[in-house]
Parts: structure tokens; sequence; C-alpha cells
């Protein structure tokens, strides 16, 4: 047995490339792809890798490969990109969506009231979607007879909107024409953009208007 690094133990006798760290970058010793597929460079020096180099592979060996490196600059669905124009094997958004709202017609214990709630939801997020522009769309005053009713006090439904982008504040009402901005701040439902994805939005509404055009809790159950 030869040398250890970071307390891999390296079999004597090989054949170390004889290269500077400043030279260019060696073959990986384990073979370890990163996230692309493609093999991890390392460094030497005096034949041996650097330090950093070994201890990445050496995590790599006990944790597994290192996640790939988050792009902040836009927001990710929460439903996996299709590929082929195939939907994905996994669908993590779609279970969640569809157990939240068995729970929520549960819950509820009325089939009419159940209804009433999702079509309300429904007609939200396609005002939203066919006016992306319009801010008035993207704020729910949660004291609304029928938003209320419907939405604010339904727990399930609340957490349906703001899993797919509304988080709850206060605001002050928007003024009438031409009337200085004044009065109580109330509670509101409000759409945040950095975190709405229309993807989201369109898979939660055609299980909406599936459950709706089918009368029944077949697209809840027969999916879970």
């Amino acid at each position: 047995m030869g040398n250890s690094i970071m307390g891999i133990a390296t079999p004597s006798g090989v054949n170390w490339p004889d290269r500077a760290p400043w030279q260019e970058f060696g073959q990986p010793v384990m073979g370890i792809p990163d996230s692309h597929g493609n093999p991890i460079k390392t460094t030497y020096a005096d034949g041996l890798m650097d330090s950093q180099s070994a201890q990445l592979q050496a995590n790599t060996l006990v944790f597994g490969e290192p996640p790939a490196e988050a792009d902040h600059s836009r927001r990710q669905s929460i439903i996996p990109t299709m590929l082929n124009n195939k939907v994905p094997f996994v669908n993590e958004s779609d279970a969640l969506f569809r157990e939240s709202l068995l729970y929520m017609r549960i819950q509820l214990k009325s089939e009419m009231r159940f209804t009433e709630s999702i079509k309300l939801m429904n007609t939200v997020i396609q005002n939203i979607l066919k006016n992306p522009g319009e801010d008035k769309y993207c704020k729910l005053r949660l004291s609304n007879p029928g938003i209320k009713k419907n939405i604010a006090d339904i727990d399930q439904a609340k957490f349906l909107l703001e899993m797919i982008g509304f988080e709850q504040m206060l605001l002050i009402p928007d003024p009438k024409p031409g009337q200085p901005r004044t009065g109580v701040p109330e509670d509101y439902l409000v759409l945040v953009r950095e975190r709405a994805d229309p993807r989201d939005m369109q898979h939660f509404c055609s299980i909406l208007l599936d459950i709706v055009a089918k009368n029944n809790l077949t697209p809840l159950t027969g999916k879970i």
C-alpha cells in the first residue's frame, strides 16, 4: 500500500502524472462524474492530488454526487420540465395538489361548498393567466363575502393558493378613481410574481376543471 490522500489509501506503484499546480488539469483518480456527466477534474502537485480535489472525491464517494449549482436568477417550477413532450414519471406537485384537494373535500363535508370553492379558485387563476399585466387580478381582499366564504375561511383553499405563489399581506384598499389612498389596512392574498410560475397555475387549473367536468372525485382518488 502506498500513500494516503485525505484518508483514502492509494496503491504503491501508481504512475502519477508529474505536473505542477499551475499546469493543466489531470484526469480524476476515481472517475466520478459531475452533475452534467463530465469527469470531475483534479490537479496534481509532485505526483499527488491537491487536498481540495481529494476532499471532493472523498465526499462524493461517501455522500453522493455534489448538487448542481442553483440558478437563482429565476424561480424554478416545482413541476418538472417536460422532456420530449412527455410528462416525467415523478410529479411531486401533482400529487400534492390532488391530496390537498381531497383533504379539503373531506374537511368541508359539503360537495356544494367544495365545488363553489374550486370554481372560484379556477376563476382567480384564469383571470391572472389571461391578464398577466393587470395587478387587480393578483389581489384578493379576504373581507369580500365570496372570497371569505370560499377561500379565506377554508384553510386548504388558502394553502393551495399559497402553494402557487400567493401570500397573505396587509394592504390599504385601492381608492376610487380620483380619490386619495387612505383607510385602514386589510388582509389580502397577493400573488408574488417572483414566486409564481404559469406552469404551476395552469396545471392546478387543469385538475380543478377535471373535477368539475366529471362531477366526482375520481380525478383525485385515481391518481394519488
